[in-house]
């Protein structure tokens, strides 16, 4: 019975692996929104990402299309002040 429970365990984090990824990068001020299905099958995505920034915050969010096995840059922006940080960020694909 525990080797089960072990053996299903184990296995969790490698089914969790296969959902597609969503990264919320900042470098200065620019912003950089990349979608990764790492899963076997084609996967729509809506995204968002809520950034700070020096004097306010910036959201970037919308809906692509990811291939199977596919990194995307869905989205890239310049912003007035620097970027500080990313405050909230999701990512719900079916």
């Amino acid at each position: 019975m525990r080797v089960c429970l072990v053996l299903a365990l184990v296995a969790l984090p490698a089914v969790a692996a296969a959902e597609p990824t969503l990264t919320c990068g900042f470098e200065d001020n620019k912003t950089k929104v990349v979608v990764v299905n790492d899963s076997d099958k084609n996967k729509q995505c809506n995204y968002a990402c809520h950034y700070r920034i020096e004097g306010g915050s910036a959201s970037i969010s919308g809906s692509t299309g990811v291939k199977a096995g596919e990194t995307k840059t869905v989205d890239e922006d310049t912003h007035r002040g620097k970027v500080a940080g990313v405050r909230e960020q999701s990512l719900k694909c079916e």
